[in-house]
């Protein structure tokens, strides 16, 4: 995710039409590969019988986090500034939401080497 970021804000300062479709490729195609990765972590750190719940949780907040809200918010910055703004500034929550991901799975790595250490 961190790394789609710089991209997002290409997307929206290049010219031309060729150069904005491909800078929001590599930002789309960076964003979505920790989709799998993250479903994974979900699957393998709950029980059997919580599994769809968590996995709908984690889709409910994705979307009324970034489809619910986002283009509303979009829109408001874009009529007070521009819209290469507003897509420039959608990038913070996007570094934000990697760093919540890097944090996440170092705190799952400490915890599988302290389950690893009890157990051993």
């Amino acid at each position: 995710m961190i790394a789609g970021a710089p991209f997002m804000v290409l997307a929206a300062s290049v010219e031309g039409q060729a150069a904005i479709f491909a800078m929001a490729f590599v930002a789309e195609v960076l964003l979505f590969m920790n989709t799998a990765p993250i479903n994974a972590a979900i699957v393998n750190s709950v029980s059997p019988s919580y599994r769809a719940f968590a996995i709908g949780l984690s889709n409910l907040t994705l979307h009324a986090l970034g489809d619910a809200v986002s283009p509303y918010l979009i829109g408001k910055v874009a009529d007070a500034s521009s819209l290469a703004r507003a897509i420039q500034l959608n990038a913070l929550p996007v570094v934000l939401g990697g760093l919540a991901v890097v944090w996440g799975a170092r705190q799952a790595q400490r915890a599988a080497a302290g389950a690893a250490g009890a157990t051993g």
